[in-house]
């Protein structure tokens, strides 16, 4: 057997070395360790290069990472990488990818105040992916309360209240604490 280049394709991921170097980025940024910007430069350009695919799963990883932590400022840069995931999941298909871009996206622009009403919507589709099950029902809790949250803000507190509460015994039910 010829050896293997980490940077060439298997059958589940086309880079495992660009995903593996992302992951660590995840992990440096959750862990407030240096490194973890050029581990998702780094994981992102071999991506771009090896497996487009896993570069919109790596969006979401990223921009998932650090906006639940306060890492990064959702900017124009931000907004287009995390569309550029967008686009190639929507052109590959695949559920899990499409999903997580969405997500990650929708949150972004809703919590960064950078569309709204375009978070909103997205926030929307992916919670009809989930009743359908092509993305992770756990989230359902998570967008409803991102959701009846935008309604508090808009000054409908009344209609809010008891879905965000309802949402979050959810969350606490499930055992997704980092949400609450």
């Amino acid at each position: 057997d010829p050896p293997r280049d980490p940077t060439k394709a298997d059958f589940f991921v086309m880079s495992p070395l660009s995903l593996a170097v992302v992951f660590r980025g995840f992990a440096r940024a959750v862990l407030g360790l240096p490194g973890w910007r050029e581990d998702f430069n780094d994981g992102f350009a071999m991506a771009r290069e090896y497996d487009p695919l896993g570069f919109a799963s790596s969006v979401a990883y990223k921009y998932g990472a650090v906006m639940q932590h306060g890492l990064l400022v959702i900017d124009d840069v931000a907004v287009r990488e995390m569309e550029e995931g967008l686009r190639i999941a929507l052109d590959f298909a695949d559920h899990n990818a499409l999903g997580l871009t969405k997500y990650v996206l929708g949150c972004a622009l809703l919590e960064s105040r950078y569309d709204v009403g375009r978070g909103l919507q997205l926030l929307a589709e992916i919670r009809e992916m989930c009743e359908r099950r092509e993305f992770f029902w756990t989230e359902i809790p998570l967008i409803d309360l991102l959701t009846h949250r935008e309604i508090a803000l808009n000054g409908d507190t009344e209609a809010a209240l008891q879905p965000m509460r309802a949402a979050v015994d959810t969350l606490f039910e499930n055992g997704q604490f980092a949400f609450c």
